[in-house]
């Protein structure tokens, strides 16, 4: 999906780097969570996400790409 300033894909296994990297870093994950992700709990939420956005179409989860 692109709009005017924003494009919006479905996350791939070759995302889990980024991923990983935002969801580690103190500083965002302190406003969203409280505390940065290990590496094996971001992977399963990570491979969760992926099935989740094959097996329910209504609910599907997008990386933002400015």
């Amino acid at each position: 999906m692109i709009s005017e300033r924003l494009i919006l894909n479905h996350y791939s296994f070759s995302d889990f780097k980024d991923y990983f990297q935002l969801g580690s870093d103190i500083d965002v994950m302190k406003m969203v969570a409280g505390r940065i992700n290990e590496e094996c709990e971001a992977r399963e939420r990570f491979e969760n996400m992926l099935n989740d956005n094959v097996e329910n179409l209504i609910f599907e989860k997008f990386k933002v790409t400015l």
